[in-house]
């Protein structure tokens, strides 16, 4: 990214998130970066300016006096800068029919975003959908940067927050998924009884905090709780955790594949869970005109179901 000296362009829109929000936590969100990149960025913006620009306090974090007129001089010009710099983008990028998607790395979202973007080209042949593949964080990451001009993932961990926009496209329906050794002979409804005691296994990830949240929920909305939550960073290390027996998760349809038989899936109520869609999110003050165009073709949950990719 550009810098000035070693200070870059997003240490400062990083400064000035947390100086408006006063809470690393919120600025973090906002930024879609984890609470502990922001700190560290900020930490090594202050140590090239060689002072403190914010305090923590009971209630989050507050401007120091250098701070303060860090924040005074930097705020107008960085949104002259960002408006610059997003007319250039706009008058460069009028021929130039290219939309960069960032896609969760799931399998399930990227063969929905795949349908739409061959029924998409079709009907707009000049333009190019590039898609990558990325984490929560990542993905978080590469849109706040501007690296990708929109990004399809889960509402779970990415909703709508005050830099973005969301869209809803997908209703998803969860699953508890089970080791097929916790009943003898498949059955089509889940004894949820037989959870009771078991560890429950989830994602590690701070942007999925209210995921821990959502899983009690859940649980005893069907009447038990687990043990205790255990985290696995990685999806193939938890897919085979539930494998080998070791407890169950939450998930969705398309969980433990690779391993077949040995992991089952039981679909759970909607009416016992706080509803999750699948969802196109974009940073409006960044969106160009044929980036908009493809977001306002992209139907929304209620009539999602009616389009036949």
């Amino acid at each position: 990214m550009t810098g000035l000296g070693n200070i870059s362009l997003l240490q400062i829109e990083i400064f000035i998130t947390i100086a408006e929000y006063h809470n690393l936590t919120e600025a973090a969100r906002n930024l879609f970066i984890s609470q502990s990149a922001a700190t560290r960025w900020m930490q090594k913006l202050e140590s090239s300016l060689n002072t403190t620009l914010f305090v923590r306090t009971n209630k989050g974090v507050s401007l120091t006096d250098d701070g303060r007129y860090l924040y005074n001089e930097l705020k107008p010009v960085f949104s002259k800068l960002n408006m610059t710099l997003h007319n250039t983008r706009s008058v460069s990028n009028i021929t130039d029919n290219v939309i960069r998607v960032g896609c969760l790395e799931y399998e399930e979202i990227f063969s929905e975003l795949a349908a739409i973007i061959k029924q998409y080209e079709q009907i707009y042949p000049g333009t190019l959908v590039q898609t990558r593949l990325y984490n929560y964080q990542n993905l978080r990451e590469n849109l706040i940067c501007d690296n990708i001009d929109c990004v399809f993932s889960y509402s779970l961990g990415f909703k709508e927050l005050l830099s973005t926009s969301s869209k809803r496209f997908k209703h998803m329906d969860s699953y508890f998924a089970v080791p097929a050794s916790f009943e003898a002979t498949y059955t089509p409804v889940l004894d949820t009884s037989k959870l009771a005691g078991k560890d429950i296994y989830l994602h590690p990830l701070a942007e999925l905090k209210d995921a821990e949240q959502r899983a009690i929920n859940v649980c005893q909305a069907h009447g038990f709780m687990p043990k205790r939550i255990k985290y696995v960073t990685e999806r193939p290390a938890l897919e085979a955790a539930i494998k080998d027996g070791n407890g169950f998760t939450i998930t969705g349809p398309d969980f433990g594949l690779r391993f077949g038989s040995a992991i089952r899936l039981y679909k759970i109520d909607r009416r016992l869970e706080e509803e999750q869609y699948m969802i196109i999110t974009w940073r409006p003050a960044n969106c160009l005109t044929h980036v908009k165009r493809f977001i306002d073709f992209v139907p929304d949950a209620d009539s999602y179901e009616l389009y036949k990719w």
